[in-house]
């Protein structure tokens, strides 16, 4: 599960610099706190499915691209 997190926080991270030049600002755009998304992207813990949602909402994308390894086949 830890290696999830972790991937997961990279993909995360990957995405906000893709769209936004800094985190910081895409905190400050969507109204997420900094320090409960530093946690997430450290691969600390994980977020409530509800707040995972709106991470992809927020970036335009869905939770696939955000955690490996969800797709069925």
């Amino acid at each position: 599960m830890e290696t999830v997190r972790k991937k997961a926080g990279e993909n995360l991270r990957a995405l906000i610099l893709a769209e936004y030049r800094t985190v910081e600002l895409f905190c400050h755009e969507n109204g997420f706190e900094k320090g409960w998304l530093s946690r997430i992207l450290s691969g600390e813990t994980d977020p409530l499915f509800s707040n995972a949602v709106r991470l992809a909402e927020a970036l335009g994308c869905t939770l696939n691209d955000i955690y490996p390894g969800t797709k069925r086949k």
